[in-house]
Order: structure tokens, then sequence, then C-alpha cells
């Protein structure tokens, strides 16, 4: 992002070009505030503050590159609120069959929107039950 200085006779496309760049900025702010919930820290040591910081960076630079990586492939722009309510949606409920004990998982339906978000990065989800074979 260019240096925003007090230049009175700026071009219009770099008033926009500064603009731009401020909104991208509220929005991270916004994404960090409202979707991760970084505040409020309930930690009283350095040391777990810090991991807390760390572990809400983490999860927003993840939720970055998913929007980077879905519009890439479907050139749709997904907020970060789209992104987490479609992936809060996806569950999958194991089954135990008493006579073998062996275990079945049973996954819901997704939605259009969790469908484009396992395609842009290259992963297919189970849409049939499955016969769970390790423990997880």
């Amino acid at each position: 992002m260019p240096t925003i200085t007090a230049d009175k006779n700026m071009k219009p496309e770099e008033v926009l070009s500064h603009y731009h760049g401020l909104w991208q900025v509220e929005d991270s702010f916004r994404i960090e505030k409202h979707d991760i919930r970084v505040r409020p820290v309930f930690h009283w040591t350095a040391k777990r503050i810090k991991a807390h910081i760390f572990i809400c960076f983490l999860a927003f630079a993840l939720i970055r590159f998913l929007q980077y990586k879905i519009r890439q492939k479907t050139s749709e722009a997904f907020s970060a609120e789209r992104i987490r309510e479609e992936l809060f949606r996806i569950q999958e409920s194991v089954l135990v069959n008493t006579a073998d004990n062996h275990k079945y998982v049973v996954p819901s339906k997704p939605g259009q929107d969790a469908i484009k978000i396992y395609e842009s990065m290259d992963r297919k989800r189970h849409m049939a039950p499955f016969r769970l074979t390790k423990e997880v």
C-alpha cells in the first residue's frame, strides 16, 4: 500500500487506491473483532495472552487464505462470517453398531457454500455414510 501524503494535487486514481487500502485494513480489524473475537482476553499470564493472540492471528491468516482460494477458484467473494457460518454447519455423527462394535460416520448434507469451500482447497467431503476404520 502506498504511503499516504498530504498532497492536494493527488489524482483521483491515487485517492481511490489509498481508500481501497484503508477499506482492507478496516475489514481486517472487523474480522478480528467480530468474527474471531480476539477480545476480551481472559488470561492473566504473558505466555497465555501471547498464545491467545497468536491463535487469533493464525485464525485470521487462515480466513484470509480461504477467501483468497475461494475467489481464485470461483470468482466469488466470501466474507469471514459466511465462511465461519458455513463451516459451523458441517457435522458428522458417529454411530456404533452394538452387535459388532463397528463405528460408522454419517455426514450432514453440505450446503452449496460448503461445497465451494472444500473444492477451493481441492478437498472432497464424504457425502455418504462410511465405516470408520481407525479411531480419531
